[in-house]
């Protein structure tokens, strides 16, 4: 394996398992606008996600009605 490759993965053990650094070097990064904005992005989905499945829970009994369709 090429040492890169070996240095971003860490170092395995016996047992199998990976040792790494990663997620402590990825808690000292900055947070910034663009995370600002993928979180919002996100539970904007979040929100209107409910509220389809609010409205198409609230509209069932309607549509399994045959005068309706």
């Amino acid at each position: 394996m090429h040492a890169r490759i070996r240095s971003v993965m860490g170092q395995v053990t016996r047992a199998g398992t990976v040792k790494t650094d990663i997620p402590a070097r990825m808690d000292r990064l900055p947070w910034g606008r663009w995370h600002w904005l993928v979180v919002f992005s996100l539970g904007m989905t979040w929100a209107f996600n409910g509220l389809g499945i609010a409205v198409a829970a609230a509209i069932n009994s309607d549509l399994t009605q045959s005068q309706t369709l």
